[in-house]
């Protein structure tokens, strides 16, 4: 009928006005983020203490796949200011500490650089603390291949 079919049509074109809305504001929304990723933060407790950037260093590069030849490893080092200390949350007993590590690859065939954050946790021995050990992978996230070399 007649009026079935303009309810259709109706349809469709409101169908089609929410796709392109939903179109401009994913697109707003990439080029946000693109804007927005292309800072790399600054190294933190790393800069100072050296065995501590061999070790994530170390860790880091064990993340990488050794068949995709098109992954260069740039740096990796921590921005997080500092240790965030675990605890028990019933008796306060120290747990283990998490700080947050970023690794730094380029691919070798577009020349864009990838900042990839990690936390990393170190568990608690009674008397120290243990190896360093992956915990959690954050998003991959775009960035400028140039500010890379301040964290070398």
């Amino acid at each position: 009928s007649k009026l079935s079919m303009d309810k259709l049509v109706a349809v469709q074109k409101a169908e089609d006005m929410l796709n392109a809305a939903a179109g401009q504001q994913i697109a707003k929304i990439q080029s946000d983020q693109e804007k927005a990723a292309v800072a790399v933060p600054d190294e933190t407790l790393s800069k100072t203490d050296k065995a501590l950037k061999a070790e994530i260093t170390t860790l880091l590069k064990s993340f990488m796949n050794a068949d995709d030849t098109d992954a260069e490893f740039v740096c990796a080092y921590t921005s997080g200011a500092d240790w965030t200390i675990l605890r028990n949350n019933a008796t306060g007993v120290i747990l283990g500490r998490d700080i947050i590590a970023e690794m730094i690859l380029r691919n070798k065939k577009s020349g864009n650089c990838w900042r990839m954050p990690y936390t990393i946790t170190a568990q608690y021995n009674g008397s120290g603390y243990g190896k360093l050990a992956y915990k959690r992978k954050w998003d991959m996230i775009k960035v400028d291949c140039a500010q890379t070399e301040k964290n070398k």
